[in-house]
């Protein structure tokens, strides 16, 4: 991947969390960390991608690094983790992948929707809750 795309899609994901932080009224030096967060949780899912993982699997692991981060900046900054960890995982949220799954299922196409459904959007949400229950109950 160029350095040049890898430097647009951490801006984006930065502004992204940037943005989402600032509508939950994020504010004061918790701006600065929801923001990080939301970097980190997309560097780590490119920083995978060489390793030939499935889209899931860096999600998860994602997941499980933003969680921690969350709880690190929680127990710093005294404020609750979901602070951090919401806007920290919007950069997650599977845009590209979830557009393509709705034109297979806008034109019909139910073999290929049943696929990309099945492997990209189904289990996308679940593996940030899976990360942080699983951290719940650890620490």
């Amino acid at each position: 991947m160029e350095l040049s795309t890898v430097f647009l899609q951490l801006t984006t994901a930065t502004l992204g969390s940037l943005g989402f932080s600032l509508i939950f009224n994020v504010r004061g030096k918790q701006l600065f960390y929801t923001t990080l967060g939301g970097f980190l949780s997309w560097a780590v899912y490119l920083l995978l991608q060489p390793t030939g993982l499935e889209d899931v699997a860096r999600y998860f692991i994602s997941s499980v690094v933003i969680t921690i981060y969350a709880e690190i900046c929680a127990r710093r900054r005294r404020t609750p983790a979901t602070v951090f960890l919401v806007s920290a995982a919007i950069p997650l949220i599977p845009g590209s992948n979830l557009y393509a799954t709705m034109v297979y299922a806008v034109h019909l196409n139910g073999p290929q929707f049943s696929r990309d459904f099945i492997r990209c959007c189904w289990p996308v949400p679940f593996l940030p809750a899976l990360s942080w229950s699983l951290q719940s109950c650890t620490l």
